[in-house]
Protein backbone atom coordinates (compact mmCIF):
# COMPACT_ATOMS: atom_id res chain seq x y z
CA UNK A 1 0.00 0.00 0.00
CA UNK A 2 1.68 3.25 -1.08
CA UNK A 3 2.49 5.53 1.84
CA UNK A 4 1.06 3.04 4.31
CA UNK A 5 2.25 0.00 6.15
CA UNK A 6 1.43 -3.66 6.44
CA UNK A 7 -0.66 -2.87 9.50
CA UNK A 8 -2.75 -0.52 7.39
CA UNK A 9 -1.74 2.54 9.41
CA UNK A 10 -0.57 5.35 7.18
CA UNK A 11 2.58 7.15 8.26
CA UNK A 12 1.91 10.74 9.32
CA UNK A 13 4.49 13.28 8.22
CA UNK A 14 5.26 13.99 11.87
CA UNK A 15 6.09 10.31 12.44
CA UNK A 16 8.38 10.35 9.40
CA UNK A 17 10.14 13.44 10.78
CA UNK A 18 10.77 11.82 14.17
CA UNK A 19 12.08 8.64 12.55
CA UNK A 20 14.34 10.71 10.28
CA UNK A 21 15.66 12.60 13.30
CA UNK A 22 16.33 9.28 15.04
CA UNK A 23 18.05 7.91 11.92
CA UNK A 24 20.33 10.95 11.56
CA UNK A 25 21.33 10.76 15.25
CA UNK A 26 21.44 7.00 15.87
CA UNK A 27 21.67 5.38 12.46
CA UNK A 28 19.87 2.34 11.24
CA UNK A 29 19.46 0.03 14.23
CA UNK A 30 17.86 -3.40 14.41
CA UNK A 31 14.67 -4.58 16.03
CA UNK A 32 15.40 -5.65 19.59
CA UNK A 33 17.60 -2.62 20.25
CA UNK A 34 16.19 -0.80 23.30
CA UNK A 35 16.59 2.53 21.49
CA UNK A 36 14.28 1.33 18.71
CA UNK A 37 11.79 0.14 21.32
CA UNK A 38 11.87 3.61 22.90
CA UNK A 39 11.27 5.24 19.50
CA UNK A 40 8.23 2.96 19.05
CA UNK A 41 6.90 3.96 22.47
CA UNK A 42 7.25 7.65 21.56
CA UNK A 43 5.49 7.20 18.21
CA UNK A 44 2.70 5.14 19.74
CA UNK A 45 2.18 7.56 22.63
CA UNK A 46 2.03 10.59 20.32
CA UNK A 47 0.11 9.15 17.37
CA UNK A 48 -1.61 5.87 18.25
CA UNK A 49 -2.98 6.24 21.79
CA UNK A 50 -6.38 4.64 22.12
CA UNK A 51 -5.78 2.17 19.30
CA UNK A 52 -5.24 -1.12 21.17
CA UNK A 53 -3.19 -3.58 19.18
CA UNK A 54 -2.43 -0.96 16.54
CA UNK A 55 0.56 1.28 16.25
CA UNK A 56 4.19 1.06 15.32
CA UNK A 57 6.08 -2.11 16.06
CA UNK A 58 9.84 -2.41 15.96
CA UNK A 59 9.93 -4.22 12.62
CA UNK A 60 7.90 -1.48 10.94
CA UNK A 61 10.04 1.27 12.42
CA UNK A 62 13.25 -0.51 11.40
CA UNK A 63 11.91 -0.74 7.85
CA UNK A 64 11.36 3.04 7.87
CA UNK A 65 14.94 3.51 9.14
CA UNK A 66 16.10 1.27 6.28
CA UNK A 67 14.14 3.44 3.82
CA UNK A 68 16.07 6.48 5.04
CA UNK A 69 19.33 4.54 4.76
CA UNK A 70 18.49 3.93 1.09
CA UNK A 71 17.91 7.67 0.57
CA UNK A 72 21.12 8.58 2.43
CA UNK A 73 23.95 9.05 -0.08
CA UNK A 74 26.49 8.39 2.70
CA UNK A 75 24.99 5.03 3.73
CA UNK A 76 25.48 1.65 2.16
CA UNK A 77 22.36 -0.44 1.76
CA UNK A 78 18.87 0.15 2.99
CA UNK A 79 15.47 -0.69 1.55
CA UNK A 80 14.48 0.84 -1.76
CA UNK A 81 10.72 0.50 -1.20
CA UNK A 82 10.44 3.95 0.36
CA UNK A 83 7.26 5.99 0.01
CA UNK A 84 7.10 9.40 -1.64
CA UNK A 85 6.47 10.87 1.83
CA UNK A 86 9.80 9.45 3.02
CA UNK A 87 11.61 11.08 0.13
CA UNK A 88 9.79 14.38 0.67
CA UNK A 89 10.73 14.44 4.38
CA UNK A 90 14.33 13.43 3.57
CA UNK A 91 14.69 16.16 0.94
CA UNK A 92 13.20 18.82 3.22
CA UNK A 93 14.86 18.03 6.54
CA UNK A 94 18.01 15.92 6.09
CA UNK A 95 20.07 18.82 4.69
CA UNK A 96 18.61 21.45 7.07
CA UNK A 97 19.36 20.70 10.72
CA UNK A 98 17.70 23.91 11.96
CA UNK A 99 14.44 23.07 10.18
CA UNK A 100 14.57 19.51 11.52
CA UNK A 101 15.23 20.76 15.06
CA UNK A 102 12.26 23.15 14.80
CA UNK A 103 9.96 20.44 13.41
CA UNK A 104 10.96 17.97 16.14
CA UNK A 105 10.46 20.61 18.87
CA UNK A 106 6.99 21.38 17.53
CA UNK A 107 6.00 17.71 17.34
CA UNK A 108 7.38 16.95 20.80
CA UNK A 109 5.85 20.16 22.22
CA UNK A 110 9.19 21.29 23.59
CA UNK A 111 10.14 17.94 25.16
CA UNK A 112 13.48 16.38 24.24
CA UNK A 113 13.13 13.04 22.46
CA UNK A 114 14.95 10.20 24.27
CA UNK A 115 17.38 9.70 21.38
CA UNK A 116 18.56 13.32 21.76
CA UNK A 117 19.32 13.08 25.48
CA UNK A 118 22.98 12.76 26.47
CA UNK A 119 24.17 9.36 27.53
Amino acid sequence: MPGGSRSGIRWAEEERILVLDFYLRRGCLRAGDPRVAELCRVLNRLFHTGRPGRGRGEATVVMKLQNYAWLDPDAAGGLSNFASGDERVWDRYAPDEAALDAAVAKIMQGRTPPWRRPG
